[in-house]
This record gives C-alpha cells, sequence and structure tokens, in this order.
C-alpha cells in the first residue's frame, strides 16, 4: 500500500520537547536496577501496572535501548512470544531486540522511543484551549500510520490485544510507533493461553468482546476497535466510553452505542465520523474486515474521495436498539400491538356497524315501497 502522501503528515509541534527533559508522563519513585548482563542502566522513563522501563547502553554495541523488566506474569507469555515479535519489522512497531529470562530480574531490550507517548500528546492538548478552524488530518494520518502497522502484526499472526494511547509512543518527529505487546496473541502457532472467559485489556480501549470476558476470542477487529477508541479521542478529547469504574465502563462499551462525533463538535467531517464509528461497531463482523481496508478508507478520506464505509440506515439502528434494549423494547413492542390490535378491532365494530346500518336502510327502503 502506498502511503507516502497520506503518511507524510506527523502531529503537530507541541509534542516535542528540548533535548535532554524528563519524559512528561508521572514517573512514580523506584530504585534503579543494577546492571544488568550486557548493559548499562541509565535512568528510570516510567512505571506502571505492567513494569518498569529504563534507558539503558547496550556495552557492545554502544546503543542506547530500553529496558523493561518483567514481572512473574508476563514472563511465561513473553517467553512464548519473543520469537515472533522479535522478528516484526516496521517503522511503525517498536523493534524488540533482546530478551533475557534467566537474568535476575528477567528483562527485554527494545528500541529507545524519546517523544514520550501519545497520552502524554493527550494531556497537553487537553491542557491547550483550541481557538479558529481545525485540521482534522494529522489525527487521520497518524491512525493511518497505526492502521497500516497493525495489519503488518495482524499478517504476521499477531494481535495486540491491549492497544491504547499509552502504548503508542511517539518519536521526536512525531512519528507513532505500536509498543508493549504483553498481551499479545500469537494466532498462527496457537501458543495463546488466555483463559476461555479471562478479561484482558484497558478498560476504555477494550472491544465488546473483551468487556464480556471472551478475551480469547479476540482478533484483529479487536485491535481495529482499539484504533477507533483512540481516533474518537483524538478528535474530542477523551475516549467513547468512561465510566467512574471499569465494571461500569465495561457495561457502556456492551451495551451503549458511543455518542456520534458531530454531536460533540459539528466541525468534525462527516466521513471521518463514519470510519470512526465503524471501527466502534459492536459485533466484530461489522468492523473494518482488517487494518488495511481501515487504512484505505483514511486514505480516501484524506484524498477527498468518497469512502466505502457508510452510516447505518433507520432499519439497522432500530435493530441495534432492539438489541441493546430488549426488555423495553419487548414493552414497547408489546405497547404498541395492543394499540394496532384494539384499532383493528375498533375499524372492525365501525365497519359492522356500517354494514347493519346500510342493511337497515335497505329493508327499510323496500318496505316503504
Amino acid at each position: 500500500m502506498d502511503t507516502s502522501r497520506f503518511g507524510s503528515r506527523s502531529l503537530p509541534a507541541p509534542h516535542r520537547r528540548p533535548s535532554g527533559t524528563e519524559p512528561i508522563s508521572a514517573i512514580a519513585a523506584a530504585a534503579v536496577p543494577p546492571d544488568l548482563p550486557g548493559y548499562t542502566i541509565e535512568k528510570l522513563l516510567g512505571q506502571g501496572g505492567m513494569g518498569a522501563v529504563y534507558k539503558a547502553l547496550h556495552l557492545q554495541l554502544r546503543r542506547p535501548v530500553a529496558i523493561k523488566i518483567l514481572t512473574g506474569t508476563q514472563l511465561d507469555r513473553i517467553h512464548k512470544e519473543a520469537p515472533a515479535i522479535a522478528a516484526l519489522q516496521h517503522p511503525h512497531v517498536v523493534q524488540l531486540f533482546d530478551i533475557n529470562v534467566e537474568s535476575r530480574p528477567p528483562f527485554f531490550s527494545m528500541e529507545l522511543v524519546t517523544g514520550g507517548t501519545l497520552a502524554d500528546y493527550l494531556m497537553r492538548q487537553q491542557a491547550q484551549a483550541r481557538t479558529g478552524p481545525r485540521d482534522y488530518r494529522p489525527e487521520a494520518a497518524l491512525i493511518h500510520k497505526l492502521a497500516a502497522a497493525l495489519h503488518y502484526v495482524h499478517s504476521k499472526g499477531i494481535v495486540h490485544r491491549d492497544l491504547k494511547p499509552a502504548n503508542i509512543l511517539l518519536t521526536v518527529d512525531g512519528e507513532p510507533k505500536v509498543s508493549d505487546f504483553g498481551l499479545a496473541q500469537h494466532t498462527l502457532l496457537s501458543i495463546d493461553q488466555t483463559t476461555a472467559n479471562a478479561v484482558l485489556g484497558t478498560p476504555s480501549y477494550m472491544a465488546p468482546e473483551q468487556a464480556q470476558g471472551r478475551a480469547a476470542q479476540a482478533g484483529p477487529p479487536t485491535d481495529i476497535y482499539a484504533l477507533g477508541t483512540i481516533l474518537y479521542e483524538l478528535l474530542v478529547g477523551q475516549p467513547p466510553f468512561k465510566a467512574s469504574s471499569a465494571m461500569d465502563t465495561m457495561y457502556l462499551i456492551v451495551h451503549e452505542e458511543p455518542v456520534p462525533l458531530r454531536k460533540k463538535d459539528p466541525a468534525i467531517p462527516r466521513d471521518l465520523e463514519v470510519i470512526c464509528l465503524k471501527c466502534l461497531e459492536k459485533e466484530a463482523s461489522r468492523r473494518y474486515a482488517t487494518a488495511a481496508a481501515l487504512a484505505d478508507d483514511l486514505k480516501r478520506f484524506w484524498s477527498d474521495r468518497p469512502i466505502v464505509a457508510r452510516p447505518p440506515g433507520l432499519l439497522e439502528k432500530t435493530v441495534k436498539l432492539v438489541r441493546r434494549h430488549p426488555l423495553p423494547s419487548a414493552l414497547v413492542a408489546g405497547i404498541v400491538l395492543i394499540v394496532l390490535m384494539a384499532s383493528a378491532a375498533t375499524t372492525w365494530l365501525w365497519q359492522q356497524a356500517e354494514t347493519a346500518r346500510d342493511e337497515a336502510e335497505r329493508a327499510y327502503a323496500a318496505t316503504a315501497e
């Protein structure tokens, strides 16, 4: 796929920061571990639920890298997935260099990307007041690049399953790179050991199948859904579903439809809204069939050509409403049925009365003659 024209746009300059400053993400205090075999640890870059990441120097190659310390819950999965993930070679996928499960602590090294995360960028954007007309093409271009990267990843039999702004790193030039394959599933090798009812992922970016505990059934459409949530957040400043608790958020993901983007910002192009909402379909089969198809529609939007996706019609909206709210829909249908039956009965009685009157008039006329 030729992305040279479409992919030339990057996020605007505000994501950049002077060389040598710390990442904008809040970093919890943590002790720097002792030097690991073959590396010198320099400083902590970030820390979260999936472990700590450090800047380090590969001693033999004299190359700066990022080191991630593996936790016990990650170790078995990463060990199995590492060969497939390390083979990924794409400009918008963070390169995995090395994994050492024998070290204490166990770790892996990867490409060092120093522009922060997409989550950092979104936080800065929310803090800045927007004035004047807005160009939505940079956001569309970013999702296009990520969709192209995901199509490549999917073609290798790997599904990420935890795409979110915090797992998308930015270079100093604003180019996105998919990272953190800690929950990835290698579908071609069938080495995933996810239990049937596991709930894996980050609530606001989960697909409905993940929120319903069907993580083992997650496939490429799951990642396409996540791209839709990221595009939604890029356009209006918040993901489509976010409640006060994880459980409430997952309920919304399963049972509610996202608020149309243009209700939040009427300036958003209609085609971009249609593209985003197609990614967010509840049923996986109704999303884009592949990440490449999503990338192609974004390129059509960019090029001012008709997109392939179509907004849902009235019948489809009605079917969705019934599926989301079966009990209220059944009650409404029952009331409508009663009204229709009453109306039909009234019409029948009226017709019977009219017939009886006509017959009486004819009988009277015959008697009079």
